[in-house]
């Protein structure tokens, strides 16, 4: 980078598309796109702290997306014209105070100073699938955040993508948690990604049914209320 220029160079990873194919049914991420996705965030994670932008307005941004408008029952977005019935599975939870105060707090968390540098966005379309096998892109998320926040990212996609408890599993027993490393703090994020990715405003091409998404949405909100979801997949 130059600072000064305002200039960032990046690597051309040449023809190259994305993993957001694995939200279509039967599509799962494979073993060897798995470790090195989780070996990225163990590494990113363990990087030594440096004078890193505190990308503050980015933060802000992604802060109403995640943490306040999805839970706004009264934001304008037209949840029945995205899936029928949609709108009825967000209204309790939109309603609900006890809830909404605890994903409050963690927005809070979430702008407070951390002590890693996390990606910020850690998700399947962050992802490139290349000749030289899955590489992460969207620097432009990252900031100096909780780690829980980017492995909850992730957990959270591969929840919606229907992805086997057993993968999640693996994915935990690889990536070789820092110091201090919150549990619970985990859930609750995992929890508030399945919730606003389901209800707010940025809609992935998930193969869910309403069923489904009452399901998740009812786990996700146990999750966010401090119930471990390490201890759902037996770790």
């Amino acid at each position: 980078t130059d600072p000064d220029s305002f200039l960032l160079a990046l690597e051309d990873l040449g023809d190259a598309s994305d993993y957001t194919s694995i939200y279509q049914e039967d599509v799962f991420l494979d073993s060897a796109d798995l470790y090195r996705a989780i070996y990225y965030l163990h590494k990113l994670h363990l990087l030594p702290l440096s004078a890193f932008p505190l990308n503050e307005e980015m933060r802000k941004l992604n802060h109403e997306h995640i943490f306040h408008f999805p839970f706004n029952s009264e934001n304008g977005l037209d949840l029945e014209g995205i899936q029928k019935g949609l709108g009825q599975v967000a209204l309790p939870f939109q309603k609900d105070t006890i809830l909404k105060g605890k994903i409050q707090r963690l927005g809070e968390v979430y702008l407070s100073q951390g002590r890693c540098l996390i990606h910020g966005d850690y998700y399947p379309g962050s992802w490139l699938k290349t000749d030289r096998g899955l590489m992460v892109i969207d620097p432009e998320f990252a900031f100096h955040g909780p780690p829980e926040f980017d492995l909850a990212v992730m957990f959270a996609h591969l929840i919606m993508a229907k992805h086997n408890p057993a993968v999640l599993k693996k994915a935990w027993q690889n990536y070789h948690a820092p110091a201090n490393f919150d549990h619970r703090l985990l859930s609750s994020f995992t929890g508030v990604e399945i919730m606003r990715r389901i209800i707010g405003i940025a809609q992935l091409p998930l193969s869910l049914t309403i069923a489904d998404k009452i399901n998740l949405m009812s786990k996700a909100s146990e999750w966010i209320r401090e119930e471990n979801l390490l201890d759902k997949i037996n770790i």
